[in-house]
């Protein structure tokens, strides 16, 4: 059963996930708010991702380049392993998008798999 926080967070999952929350309906779309007890549309929002989630918006080839860049590359291990250890993982915070911008400078992605990656951040659910 989904659930929202006090502060509008949406969880999908079991719960409660906090103090305060309340059981909902299934959102209909990321762009649904929930305001005044109903799902109104409203703008899109960042989802926020556990780390398996965000993960996995990367092909296996991908993951599989970063987990081997890491051995050797302090700065992608770094990245790899906050991502790893995040409660959750949003686009709105800025360790994302420096965190892509560094796969692509080490080569790891090309700036359409980084742009696809962020969409879909907002689009997966």
């Amino acid at each position: 059963m989904p659930w929202i926080t006090p502060d509008g967070e949406y969880y999908g999952g079991p719960g409660p996930v906090a103090a305060g929350a309340v059981k909902v309906p299934v959102r209909p779309s990321d762009r649904h708010v929930w305001q005044g007890g109903q799902w109104v549309q409203g703008q899109a929002r960042a989802l926020r991702l556990v780390p398996l989630d965000f993960l996995n918006l990367f092909t296996e080839a991908e993951q599989l380049a970063v987990v081997q860049a890491g051995l050797a590359n302090a700065a992608v291990k770094l990245w790899y392993d906050k991502a790893l250890a995040a409660t959750f993982i949003t686009r709105d915070d800025p360790q994302v998008e420096g965190g892509l911008q560094a796969l692509v400078d080490a080569g790891l992605l090309t700036e359409q798999r980084k742009a696809a990656v962020l969409v879909a951040m907002l689009e997966a659910e």
